[in-house]
């Protein structure tokens, strides 16, 4: 009798566990923020933060606070760089401590982001950051759906290894197979919020060397983000290369697609994808 109360005991655990983990999956845009004492306060409008967990347990966040890039050691990329910063790896939620830990993959490796979770009613969730515990970042769920459910899956591994700098050279092939991930990324991003009828946020696109617009999309020749997921600049120039001779043969955007910003992109984005075969 001691070990069926001691098995449900356990069986009741996992499931509280699962749905608390559960109710964090989706897309989290940053609303508010609050201070928890008497300390510096940072400018609401310069926070700009959207968060998307999926139940594969990968995780991409955009982010350009302070508070974020204080978390991390020395980064990959250019903090300083006045645009906003993307973060790709795995999270983990320790139930016991409430805590939510993004591993992130796409900076030195063994970089985290920890949070406080204070509390979730299903809508709305307060995140205290491990290293600002005076403050309260409020984030308010935008889509409840599981990327991981979608047929346009882009947080799937496949789709985000690109984002991951390479270790060693690579070779023209391994080039071309990293630059068309980072095409089909966005293709798939792009798909999935028209599918759903959901807001699509540009910013998941970067480092991607491309200006966005209503009506198409511009290359741009200077992207240090883009340039430092390559091992030297020597294969960064290869792959910039092979993207824009395939942005230069993209044919001519048909008028019927003239005045739909999100299909005017697929379709570039598209034919940039055709063009790199």
């Amino acid at each position: 009798m001691k070990k069926l109360f001691y098995i449900f005991l356990f069986i009741i655990s996992v499931i509280s566990c699962t749905n608390k983990k559960q109710n964090l999956i989706g897309s989290w845009k940053f609303t508010e923020i609050k201070n928890t004492s008497n300390s510096l306060e940072i400018p609401q409008s310069t926070f700009n933060s959207n968060l998307v967990l999926s139940s594969n347990g990968n995780f991409l966040l955009f982010d350009d606070s302070i508070i974020i890039h204080s978390n991390l050691s020395d980064s990959l990329f250019n903090a300083n760089n006045n645009e906003t910063s993307i973060y790709y790896g795995n999270y983990s939620l320790n139930d016991n401590e409430s805590v939510i830990t993004l591993h992130v993959l796409n900076y030195n490796v063994n970089d985290e982001l920890q949070f406080k979770l204070k509390s979730n009613d299903g809508k709305n969730i307060l995140l205290q950051p491990i290293n600002y515990k005076d403050k309260l970042l409020k984030y308010t769920c935008q889509d409840y759906n599981d990327t991981n459910q979608s047929k346009f899956n882009y947080l799937s591994s496949d789709l985000n290894n690109w984002r991951i700098k390479s270790k060693q050279k690579e070779s023209n092939n391994a080039i071309k197979i990293r630059v068309k991930s980072a095409i089909e990324f966005s293709i798939n991003y792009l798909k999935y919020h028209k599918d759903n009828g959901t807001e699509a946020y540009i910013s998941f696109l970067q480092p991607l060397p491309f200006k966005f617009a209503s009506n198409g999309i511009a290359f741009k020749r200077e992207h240090e983000n883009w340039d430092n997921i390559f091992f030297d600049a020597n294969d960064a120039e290869k792959a910039n290369t092979l993207l824009l001779n395939s942005f230069k043969s993209t044919a001519r955007i048909p008028d019927n697609l003239r005045n739909k910003p999100l299909d005017t992109n697929l379709y570039i984005l598209k034919e940039v994808l055709k063009n790199l075969d």
